[in-house]
């Protein structure tokens, strides 16, 4: 155990300490937004397609996911509901640390987080189907708009040739947002 501590605090010590800067770096308050992808790497395949793999999540998961914690913190403290309990401060857990890290951050250190994000949106889901008469269609729509908008993004987080000017028209949702 005294290993892990020890080795925890080490790595919590060069986080925190680091003096770096980085054009696609983003603070622990952008993550759950997407203010600013991740781009690993980019190529001119032709004079008009590109190829490129960028890190950043799924919109449709992400976006509304952030109101889904929030709504989870609420189910714990107004309501005392255990499930509610377990994602919330799992997903403070996993975010507090980096607000004390000043060195530059970026989106996938938010990775970990998603996943209580995703526990959330699907717990939230799971309470609307229960409550509303219609609401399996809202879980289905929603379900089915994710798996839609990852396909529409697959060319940029793949490195599949893309024809540049259709993708920035169609995957450019964000001004901030490097794709291409």
């Amino acid at each position: 155990i005294f290993f892990r501590l020890s080795h925890c605090s080490a790595l919590f010590s060069y986080h925190s300490k680091l003096v770096a800067d980085h054009p696609y770096g983003s603070a622990w308050y952008e993550w759950p937004f997407i203010r600013m992808p991740l781009l690993y790497v980019f190529d001119n395949v032709s004079s008009t397609n590109c190829s490129c793999a960028s890190c950043f999540g799924n919109p449709v998961i992400w976006w509304p996911g952030a109101f889904c914690v929030l709504y989870m913190f609420h189910r714990f403290i107004n309501k005392k509901d255990g499930k509610a309990a377990f994602i919330a401060i799992s997903y403070a857990v996993s975010l507090i640390p980096w607000m004390y890290v000043t060195r530059v951050t970026f989106i996938y250190h938010y990775f970990p987080c998603s996943l209580f994000l995703i526990l959330a949106t699907g717990y939230t889901l799971q309470l609307i189907q229960q409550k509303f008469q219609k609401g399996k269609y809202v879980v289905v729509g929603y379900c089915t708009l994710a798996v839609l908008i990852f396909f529409l993004f697959f060319p940029v987080i793949s490195g599949i040739p893309l024809n540049r000017s259709l993708g920035l028209l169609f995957l450019r949702w964000v001004k901030s947002w490097v794709l291409l």
